[in-house]
């Protein structure tokens, strides 16, 4: 299954797992969700003023990113494209998505993320 973590407050996504909807290499639903995950990375290093730490995990097939905006509006545009898109994606393939959305900050400090890859900056 695909998770979907979005905490609003804090400008952070996370999207991790294999959807499990077909065969590997032959699986729409997690091929789109990787499709809106690297979508939401790149625009999301691409915007200097987002000041956004992106983190790529293959091995746990895991995106995660945060940023820091300077203009928080289109910031927060852009999370709501990529979750518009992902809600779309658990209605088409009920069962393979899981979307949670957080409405309190987590704990400082804290990080439940699967996600264990390395930062990607601007030019990788």
């Amino acid at each position: 299954m695909t998770s979907v973590r979005f905490v609003p407050a804090e400008y952070r996504m996370e999207i991790s797992g294999h959807a499990g909807s077909g065969k590997p290499g032959e699986d729409l639903c997690c091929a789109a969700a990787s499709a809106l995950a690297f979508a939401l990375a790149n625009a999301a290093r691409d915007e200097d003023s987002y000041h956004a730490q992106v983190l790529i995990d293959p091995e746990n097939a895991a995106v995660k990113v945060q940023c820091e905006p300077e203009e928080p509006a289109l910031c927060e545009e852009m999370f709501r494209v990529i979750l518009h898109g992902l809600v779309i994606l658990k209605m088409r393939y009920p069962g393979h998505v899981k979307i949670t959305i957080e409405d309190k900050p987590s704990v400082s400090g804290a990080d439940s993320s699967p996600c264990t890859g390395e930062p990607i900056r601007k030019g990788d």
